[in-house]
């Protein structure tokens, strides 16, 4: 499979209308794949404000958008913070 990419990691390209490529965009499933998240939450993070593109009946999320709502929930996540804290206590206790 040289030279050509996975068909569930093939990204969508953003056009404007005049016709200028933007940046490589991710249908839902694709990006729950790749923050290893269920789609159901990609859907919930759309409802709640996250940046998405209609093409051809599906609804694109911009690769860029995607990696920026995910860090911002990660660190306000109290279960990361948890798993943080732990680790580091785990390496000042040796």
């Amino acid at each position: 499979m040289t030279g050509q990419m996975a068909p569930h990691l093939r990204k969508y390209v953003l056009i404007t209308r005049d016709g200028d490529e933007v940046r490589a965009g991710l249908t839902f499933a694709q990006a729950a794949k790749r923050v290893a998240r269920h789609v159901k939450t990609v859907k919930r993070w759309k409802r709640n404000g996250m940046v998405c593109t209609l093409v051809d009946g599906r609804n694109i999320v911009d690769e860029e958008d995607l990696l920026k709502w995910w860090r911002e929930r990660m660190v306000a996540s109290p279960i990361r913070v948890y798993q943080v804290r732990k680790v580091h206590r785990g390496v000042d206790g040796e």
